[in-house]
């Protein structure tokens, strides 16, 4: 924006917004853990499980909307961005929301995609009175093969860090051979998610 185009200039799409939500995905879980083989138990493998790392779908090698979810709560907004204005490191580097789940379930992981949008009411007048908008939400991009292709969705594992943190205390010596702890919820109970930017704002990662 600042090399390549005159000031005030129209940036279409004008905004955009990130957002996130809990999701319970059994193939998820299946695909990203070791399971027995032929009588073989490879449990302790899961150890080395990363939920700390955000991955996009079409790395795991699938569509995440063509396997079985369900969205345990609504959809929270990470970060909004005017793209004619905000610049990478212009968000706080850790960031608290709120999230009332909606269902019961297993949490198994934090989908991110993103929206961009034009016009509607309270916009410039150039962009037009509808809102004109572009999501990467799986629900949205069933039927939607490129833009999935293109962009996807981001996926982050989730366990249970209250219950890893009280299991360290009661065995202390059973760190370094626990897996993760898998995020069983409630409806209606809400749960603190922190959310932590990358210094170019590029990266984020969740803790829930």
């Amino acid at each position: 924006r600042e090399r390549l185009v005159r000031p005030q200039c129209r940036i279409v799409p004008p905004r955009g917004r990130q957002l996130a939500a809990l999701v319970e995905c059994p193939a998820i879980a299946e695909l990203s853990r070791a399971n027995d083989f032929e009588g073989l138990d490879l449990g302790h493998v899961n150890v080395l499980q990363d939920t700390a790392s955000l991955v996009f779908a079409k790395q795991y090698g699938f569509r995440f909307g063509d396997v079985p979810s369900r969205f345990l709560a609504p959809t929270i907004e990470v970060l909004s961005c005017d793209f004619a204005r905000d610049a990478p490191g212009d968000w706080k580097a850790e960031m608290e929301h709120l999230v009332t789940c909606s269902e019961a379930g297993t949490a198994h992981c934090v989908v991110l995609f993103w929206e961009a949008s034009q016009g509607g009411p309270g916009t410039p007048s150039w962009e037009g009175a509808d809102t004109l908008m572009m999501s990467t939400d799986p629900r949205a991009t069933r039927s939607n093969f490129a833009r999935d292709m293109q962009w996807g969705q981001g996926i982050q594992l989730l366990e249970d860090l209250d219950a890893e943190a009280l299991d360290a205390v009661r065995n202390p010596g059973g760190i370094s051979t626990r897996p993760p702890t898998p995020l069983v919820v409630k409806a209606g109970e809400q749960l603190r998610a922190a959310v932590r930017l990358s210094s170019d704002s590029v990266v984020l990662q969740f803790g829930v």
